[in-house]
């Protein structure tokens, strides 16, 4: 971001803790459709830790804008996050008892025994759950493996700033059924397909 000599000339940029160049500010301005930071969706409190942790997905987000003037400089940034198995059993649950039944008339434990109490549970050891469409005659195996790939994308797509507490840590308590809808769907088709 290009910064001025005299600082007070420059903006105080939507996303982060810095000034911004007037190039980067209209950017910003066109990119979020905001003015500040404060009317960004899900930003309640005037917190530092919550505006850096919405900076870092959006800018992961935006990567790909090109900056007009040559001292703007854009970063791809990467978090890691920690998703557990309990956090994996939760969004399973949720998409399960609600979140896909609009699209999946039946899931069904591939292998031949139950790996936990509840097929929910099946993901987070390693088994795998067949879906069918209501719809269409197909079905879709859903694996681990696919599942964290789906939380991933749905993630660099945009979704799921609600999903993470002020820390950056998964909530799944901020994890409704549409929302376990919209991990299952990225995991099988890597897009929103359905709703």
């Amino acid at each position: 971001m290009a910064m001025k000599d005299d600082v007070s000339d420059n903006y105080e940029s939507i996303v982060a803790d810095v000034h911004v160049c007037d190039d980067c500010h209209n950017e910003e301005k066109r990119l979020y459709k905001v003015s500040s930071y404060m009317e960004l969706p899900a930003l309640q409190e005037n917190d530092h830790n919550i505006k850096n942790w919405w900076l870092l997905s959006q800018i992961n987000r935006d990567s790909n804008v090109k900056g007009k003037n040559d001292h703007c400089y854009h970063l791809a940034i990467e978090r890691t996050i920690k998703l557990s198995d309990q956090d994996i059993d939760d969004i399973m649950a949720g998409a399960l008892e609600g979140g896909i039944n609009y699209w999946c008339c039946k899931a069904e434990v591939i292998e031949d025994k139950y790996l936990g109490e509840y097929a929910s549970e099946q993901i987070s050891r390693g088994g795998s759950l067949r879906l069918y469409d209501s719809e269409e005659d197909e079905t879709y195996d859903l694996t681990l493996e696919k599942l964290i790939t789906g939380f991933v994308a749905a993630c660099k797509a945009g979704f799921g700033y609600e999903w993470f507490d002020h820390n950056g840590c998964v909530d799944t308590c901020n994890i409704d059924a549409d929302a376990a809808d919209t991990i299952v769907q990225f995991a099988l088709f890597g897009e929103l397909v359905y709703g």
